[in-house]
This record gives C-alpha cells, sequence and structure tokens, in this order.
C-alpha cells in the first residue's frame, strides 16, 4: 500500500506543473488542445476548464443574447437570466 501511495504521489509530482487542457469540443468534434486559462460554473448545470479563446465565444455569445433580447436561457435546465454574471461563475486559473 505505502509503494501505491508513493507511486501514485510522485504520479502528481511530476505533472504538478502541467495546465490542464481545455474541455470544450471543438466544431470538429475533436477536444480543443489549448491550455485552460479558466473554470467555468454554469449555474450548476455544467462545469468546465476552458481556455481564453472559448472562454470570449461563450461571454461574448452571451452577452449579445441578452443584449438583444433582454435575457438568454439554458439549453441544459431551461431556466432564464438577465446577464451574463447571473449565467454563472468564471474563475481564471
Amino acid at each position: 500500500m505505502i509503494d501505491s501511495i508513493a507511486a501514485a504521489l510522485a504520479g502528481i509530482a511530476a505533472h504538478y506543473k502541467d495546465r490542464p487542457q481545455c474541455e470544450i469540443t471543438t466544431r470538429a468534434a475533436t477536444r480543443c488542445r489549448h491550455p485552460a486559462s479558466r473554470w467555468a460554473d454554469i449555474h450548476g448545470c455544467d462545469q468546465r476548464l476552458m481556455c481564453t479563446q472559448h472562454w470570449r465565444d461563450w461571454h461574448l455569445r452571451v452577452e449579445n443574447i441578452v443584449r438583444i433580447n433582454g435575457r438568454c436561457t439554458c439549453v441544459l435546465c431551461g431556466r432564464w437570466f438577465d446577464s451574463v454574471e447571473a449565467v454563472g461563475r468564471v474563475i481564471r486559473l
């Protein structure tokens, strides 16, 4: 058991400085290859690591929907939101 714990800790230490990868699926149905720069919690419906490009795309898309329609809806749960900030929280890594 001590060997397995030591091996697990060695694995964690070996990858300590590695940046996690963006978890967004691209239009080509592959996973984005950029490093993640933010963690997004979309009001509990979804949590994902995002690169800067995908975060900006998401933020601008939601912002434009709210600006045009006065609010936006979640495609997962159907809840309505009046601002980008109300949709969820984004933490810079």
